[in-house]
């Protein structure tokens, strides 16, 4: 297809509050509309997402490989890997030939089973949204279909996208009403995610061309389940990449999940409700593009070496926020067709529709705070020693990264780096 058509965007909101009992967590949010692109084509290792754990599986893979091309810059970054992987199903369900053949290589899905994924990311989502309210846990994902009033969606894809992701369709008008339209998504964002993401569309993100928009929107709020105490919380120096600083640094020695991976230490920390943050330290304050590189590579074996051993955790208290283009990344990882006017999303509508631009916006706040409930600490004892094993430490005063996991369905919510701090 050339020549140009209504431009469609693809979007995800997502919020998650750590630690907190009303403040701040994680919010992202992503959104898509026409633009080309130059691409690097990569291949990627194509996974059978027709079950939720496949479907987990291709989603974390898809998201490791998205997080290396966001490159080692010194900023901060939050990212949500779920809540691209999403959308760009959603996207994926109207795409045709080389169009959808590229957009499925990038996200890891085995085409053989291209028809179940839909199904499966649903399966997936209805396990992450039966959590909610349960332990304390706010957990909760949700879809949005925005269709430019009198424009023919094809019934094959908005039944995929309302039986399979819950997401409905609603008319709104972008060729007359761009800011309008605006207003209502971003309203729509803003409800799902607690008004931490108050405006996923920026002024200029949607004019007359634009044909669909596709939102997911996750909300998370989570407390440890065990908080660190307030009184181990002392300035201490963090040394990050563009300077050191004197920052709230919380602290606790207590059993933990724990790994060693060479220089690399790796802890989890668990919240209530079955999920966990997993941070990964390297030896450094310059290492951390190394760990970057290895994530997808020993993801998987650092959260398998995972043991309970006594450790003195370090870990500041940080807020940050992102707001990435993922146009590029994603052109470059291999599927530069869904960017251009030879986009084929012939099963979405007869409009000739193509994306513009993927955005995602990430919130994290993380601090001390949390539900105190009682724990069981499990410890091994042997008779070979009477030594008393001395804690390990875990001083994260330099650049680190960290995911927030959900431990029954293995899926990675939210994802990023801490480069930098400030007093």
């Amino acid at each position: 297809m050339v020549g140009s058509g209504p431009r469609m965007a693809v979007g995800a909101t997502r919020r998650a509050g750590i630690g907190r009992a009303n403040g701040p967590g994680i919010v992202a949010g992503s959104h898509a509309r026409l633009r080309v692109r130059a691409s690097e084509h990569a291949s990627a290792r194509r996974l059978d997402a027709s079950t939720p754990a496949g479907a987990t599986a291709a989603s974390n893979a898809f998201g490791f490989d998205l997080y290396a091309r966001l490159g080692h810059a010194t900023d901060n970054v939050i990212c949500s890997p779920l809540s691209a992987a999403i959308a760009l199903n959603m996207a994926s369900a109207g795409a045709r030939g080389p169009t959808r053949a590229e957009m499925l290589t990038v996200l890891h899905v085995d085409p053989l089973h291209a028809a179940e994924t839909h199904a499966s990311f649903g399966g997936l989502l209805a396990a992450l949204n039966a959590r909610d309210g349960t332990a304390g846990l706010a957990l909760h994902v949700a879809d949005r279909l925005w269709g430019q009033s009198g424009l023919a969606f094809k019934p094959d894809f908005l039944a995929v996208l309302r039986d399979s992701y819950g997401a409905p369709q609603e008319a709104v008008d972008f060729a007359r009403a761009s800011e309008a339209a605006r207003a209502t998504i971003n309203h729509w964002a803003a409800t799902q995610t607690r008004g931490r993401i108050p405006e996923i569309l920026v002024a200029g993100d949607l004019d007359a061309e634009t044909g669909l928009v596709l939102t997911n929107a996750v909300y998370f709020k989570g407390t440890w389940e065990k908080p660190f105490p307030a009184w181990g919380t002392h300035l201490r120096r963090f040394t990050g990449v563009s300077g050191a600083a004197n920052v709230p640094m919380m602290a606790e020695e207590r059993f933990f999940a724990y790994a060693r991976d060479g220089d690399v230490q790796i802890v989890e920390l668990p919240y209530h409700g079955d999920l966990s943050m997993v941070v990964v330290l390297p030896k450094g304050a310059g290492d951390l593009p190394v760990v970057e590189w290895m994530l997808a590579r020993r993801y998987a074996s650092w959260i398998a070496a995972l043991r309970p051993k006594k450790v003195e955790v370090w870990l500041p208290r940080w807020t940050s926020r992102s707001r990435l283009d993922l146009g590029a990344p994603l052109s470059a990882a291999g599927m530069p067709l869904a960017f251009s006017p030879a986009a084929d999303f012939s099963a979405i509508s007869d409009a000739r529709l193509s994306i513009a631009k993927v955005l995602q916006e990430a919130f994290i706040d993380v601090n001390e705070t949390g539900t105190e409930a009682a724990a069981v600490s499990a410890s091994t004892m042997e008779m070979q020693s009477i030594e008393i094993p001395l804690p390990r430490p875990f001083h994260a005063d330099h650049p680190f990264l960290y995911l927030i996991r959900d431990l029954k369905t293995g899926a990675v919510l939210f994802l990023g780096r801490v480069t930098g701090l400030r007093p």
